[in-house]
């Protein structure tokens, strides 16, 4: 399988004219940018922004958002969410570091990191 169908955690369900999805950000490695662009090659709602997100160009992507996912696997704390916070967007992150403290359970989704 290729694109959409690929994708784990049941993400080919977005695959899905109701759905856009914007996939905002520079990747880590150029194996995991590699990675993103093959797997939603085949995907017309999902865009990928991955490079660095200039901060003039910061608030366009979050008031273009109806929420904001944050897959960190490890993290103590986060500037973004803090940022997403201060535009009032609902969160889904997972239950790491401070995160915890942080997100009111109104407004967030916490999942467990190793799901």
């Amino acid at each position: 399988m290729s694109g959409c169908a690929s994708l784990k955690c049941g993400v080919s369900a977005i695959n899905n004219e109701k759905f856009q999805l914007i996939i905002a950000g520079k990747p880590k490695t150029s194996k995991i940018f590699k990675e993103v662009k093959t797997k939603i090659r085949n995907c017309k709602n999902i865009y990928p922004y991955l490079k660095f997100i200039e901060n003039k160009e910061i608030e366009l992507y979050i008031n273009s958002s109806d929420f904001m996912v944050f897959p960190y696997r490890d993290i103590f704390t986060s500037g973004g969410i803090h940022l997403a916070m201060s535009f009032g967007k609902p969160i889904i992150a997972p239950r790491l570091g401070c995160i915890v403290d942080t997100l009111d359970p109104i407004g967030s989704i916490l999942y467990d990191p190793l799901d």
